[in-house]
C-alpha cells in the first residue's frame, strides 16, 4: 500500500467516524425530546394522566 492509498483509506475512515458520530448525536437528541417523566404524585391536571394511561397502553400492546 502506496502513501496515496493510505491516506485515501484514512481520509474514508475518518468521514464514516464523523458520520456516525452525527447519526449518534441525533438520535441522542431525539431521545432527549421523547424523554417523558411519569409521576406517581397525583396532580390537578387530568389530562396528563390521559396521555399516560394511552402511552401504557400502547407500550403494553
Amino acid at each position: 500500500m502506496n502513501i496515496k492509498e493510505y491516506l485515501k483509506q484514512a481520509f474514508y475512515l475518518d468521514k464514516m467516524i464523523n458520520s456516525m458520530l452525527e447519526l449518534a448525536e441525533t438520535l441522542d437528541k431525539l431521545l432527549t425530546k421523547a424523554t417523558v417523566i411519569f409521576s406517581y404524585i397525583p396532580s390537578n391536571t387530568s389530562i396528563i394522566f390521559k396521555h399516560e394511561e394511552l402511552i401504557c397502553k400502547i407500550l403494553h400492546l
